[in-house]
This record gives structure tokens, C-alpha cells and sequence, in this order.
């Protein structure tokens, strides 16, 4: 077949962004999406405008049902949709899905760029960009959910471009955008590891770090001033287990709980692994950074590594958490990979929301697949541990004039 020219890749990037854009807005308009979480969003936008300083008191009052488990980096652009929402009269539960619309196809060409950028074909940056804009596992979150999980991961995926593109003291940029992220949604910070195996010297690991904390410490400390160090416990949020990794392994019935068609007790099993689900899972994402470093793993690699950690150690799932990795696996050239997940993933995307009417339906569209799904994180662990180790993902080394490069090396 006749390789795209630049004109002709231009024409097609520019039409498929359109198609996910369009496609999501349809699908934000006519959806109702997530209730809880949109309520959630709804309640902290009422307490901001009466009074800042409440939001946490007000939105996590019930310790068991807290609305707001994640620290304030979105508030602003609550507040911005919430006057949008008042001066248009569209729905605030609409408007709230549009930012992280446009972050999900900000995803998509920042991961087909940096494609471009380690010399890639145009086939595989639209089919990359694709699998971003087109992908369930992005377009139900943003669209349909209402979750902010992409709002979080593109300053972190921007990071990790800025990180091996060496665009201007990337250190100190790069540890911004990820604490821009961090703020938003804590999750993205494991990527400041990502970066740690390939930094050039101590100081800028100290530079990144640095900036990392400095954004950060201006994002919460309001609160933390106004709260005291009991802030913090409005972070404890540990996410609910049957939906996958882990806690799925261990009881699969428990996810037809979750799809309406299943009334299984909680075993003591599931309850032990969620009480010990952070350990189990800080122990994986240590254990994948040691194998990163002693690697020298470059960042995007790295990264991928991390939330394959998490994916396979991790006790509780959502859908929205597979926003998280997926970028960062594209930004490796795992393309083939993903959209092998991404498939895989298709039928459970849909019956979570859209819904099943028999238990059957439920084991054999959703639990099945789930169960492959984290069966193939687990082996993809274990093969891309031992690639990093042979020294097959190795960083690029560092210019030697420090210039900015626009190939890797």
C-alpha cells in the first residue's frame, strides 16, 4: 500500500480527532453518564462558590461514600464550567465532560507526535492516535463516566515527551507537569519514577523532584493550613474490589454484584486483600521501579512497566484506571499491544455501561474477558521485566553539546 504523504497524514490525524471529538460530544449530550460521580462533581461546585475552605467538610462528610477523595487541582475548572453551565443553559453534567474530551484527544496527539519524533510511520502514529480518540476504554470514561482520570494523565503524558525530547530544563518542567497531574488526580506521581532511571545526574533528579514537590506544595497547602495534617485522610479513598485486578481473581462473582445481576457475600478473603490492597500494590510498583533503575529503563518504558505493576498488583479496578497505562504503552511503540487490549476490552467497557439482564451474560461478556485481560498484564510484566533487565528498553544517553535532539540517540 502507498505510504501517506505529510499532506495526507495532516488531512487524516485532523479528520480522526474530529471523528472522536464529535463522537464523544454526541455521546456526552445524549447520556446521562456516571450520576454518582456527576453529583459529586455537581456538590463540590456548590461548595466552592459558598465557601472554598468547606469543600472537603462538605463533599466527604460521609467517610464511607466520600464525594471528593482526590486533592483540589480541578477545582478551577469546576468552578469554569460551572459559570459556562450557568451562562448557557447547557447542563452542568454536560459541560463538565468536555475538558476531558479535549484531554483525551490532547492524548492522542501527543502520543502520535512523539511517534513521529522517534521516527515512526504515519500508519502506526494514526493507528496509535486511533486506539486514543476511537478507543472504549478512553471515549466511555470522558463521554459517558464523567470521570477525570485523563484530565490527569495528559499533563504526565506531556511530561514524559518533554522528559526524552530534553525540550528546554526538563527536569524542572517535566516535575511540574506532573505534579500539575498529581494535584488533579494523585495517581499520576508514580510517574515521577518513571523518570528517576534515566536522569543525567543527582541535581536533576533534585530539579525534579523540586518542581515536583514546589507545584504541589502551592496546590494543597491551602488546605492543609486551613485542615491541619488531617487533610490527608480525605486521600484514603482505596476504590472497591470484584471489577478486576486482584479482588476479581479472588471472587469473581462479585463482579455481577457490581452489573445488578449477583447477590454474593463479600469473602474474607476479598475483605483481607482490600485491607492490605495498598501495601500489596506499593509493593509492586517498588518492585517494577527496581527493575526500571537497574535497568536504566528509558521513561516511557518505565512508565509502562509502573502501570503494569499496578494493573497486575493492584486489589481494586475501575474501568477509568486503564486511562492511566494505556498512553504510556502507546508512547513505548506498543501500538499492536494495545490495540490487542483495547479489543479484549471492548465487551466489558460495554456492559458496564450499557448493562446486563442474566448473570451468564455477565461471566461470559465481563469476567471473562477481565480475567484474561489481567492474565495478559501479567505475563506482559513479566516479559517486559526481563526485556529492561537484558538492557533490550535502555535510555538514550545524553547529548553531548545539551542541546535539545530531535531524534533519539
Amino acid at each position: 500500500m502507498k505510504a501517506l504523504t505529510r499532506e495526507h497524514f495532516g488531512a487524516a490525524l485532523a479528520a480522526l480527532l474530529a471523528v472522536g471529538l464529535v463522537g464523544r460530544v454526541i455521546f456526552d449530550l445524549k447520556t446521562r453518564g456516571v450520576v454518582y460521580d456527576l453529583d459529586s462533581l455537581q456538590l463540590v461546585g456548590n461548595a466552592l462558590r459558598v465557601h472554598p475552605g468547606t469543600v472537603y467538610t462538605v463533599a466527604n462528610a460521609n467517610p464511607l461514600f466520600p464525594r471528593w477523595p482526590y486533592p483540589p487541582g480541578f477545582f478551577p475548572v469546576i468552578l469554569l464550567c460551572r459559570a459556562i453551565a450557568d451562562h448557557t443553559g447547557l447542563g452542568f453534567e454536560h459541560v463538565i465532560r468536555f475538558p476531558t474530551i479535549i484531554c483525551d484527544l490532547v492524548i492522542a496527539w501527543l502520543v502520535q507526535d512523539f511517534l513521529g519524533w522517534r521516527g515512526a510511520s504515519h500508519g502506526r502514529r494514526l493507528g496509535a492516535a486511533a486506539l486514543v480518540a476511537l478507543g472504549p476504554s478512553f471515549a466511555a470514561i470522558s463521554a459517558i463516566h464523567g470521570q477525570i482520570d485523563a484530565d490527569g494523565i495528559m499533563p504526565a503524558v506531556a511530561a514524559v515527551v518533554v522528559w526524552e525530547r530534553r525540550i528546554g530544563r526538563r527536569a524542572v518542567l517535566a516535575g511540574a507537569l506532573i505534579a500539575i497531574g498529581a494535584v488533579i488526580k494523585s495517581v499520576p506521581a508514580v510517574v515521577l519514577l518513571a523518570l528517576l532511571p534515566s536522569v543525567d545526574s543527582r541535581r536533576e533528579a533534585a530539579e525534579l523532584i523540586g518542581a515536583a514537590l514546589a507545584v504541589a506544595l502551592v496546590a494543597v497547602g491551602p488546605y492543609v493550613v486551613h485542615d491541619g495534617l488531617h487533610w490527608f485522610h480525605n486521600l484514603n479513598y482505596n476504590g472497591g474490589i470484584g471489577l478486576g485486578g486482584l479482588s476479581l481473581v479472588a471472587q469473581p462473582d462479585l463482579a455481577l454484584n457490581w452489573l445488578h445481576v449477583g447477590q454474593a457475600p463479600i469473602s474474607s478473603l476479598s475483605s483481607h486483600l482490600h485491607n492490605i490492597s495498598r501495601v500489596i500494590a506499593a509493593l509492586g510498583v517498588l518492585g517494577a521501579f527496581a527493575v526500571a533503575w537497574r535497568g536504566r529503563a528509558s521513561a516511557p518504558v518505565a512508565a509502562t512497566l509502573l502501570f503494569l505493576a499496578v494493573y497486575a498488583f493492584g486489589v481494586t479496578f475501575f474501568m477509568q484506571y486503564m486511562v492511566w497505562g494505556l498512553p504510556f504503552m502507546l508512547l513505548a511503540g506498543y501500538v499492536w499491544q494495545v490495540l490487542a487490549l483495547e479489543a479484549l476490552l471492548f465487551a466489558p467497557v460495554y456492559v458496564i455501561y450499557h448493562g446486563v439482564t442474566a448473570a451468564w451474560a455477565g461471566s461470559v461478556f465481563y469476567v471473562v474477558p477481565m480475567l484474561v485481560a489481567w492474565a495478559v498484564l501479567i505475563v506482559s510484566l513479566g516479559l517486559l521485566g526481563r526485556r529492561v533487565l537484558r538492557g533490550r528498553e535502555r535510555a538514550a544517553p545524553a547529548p553531548h553539546d545539551g542541546l535539545t535532539i530531535s531524534r533519539p540517540v
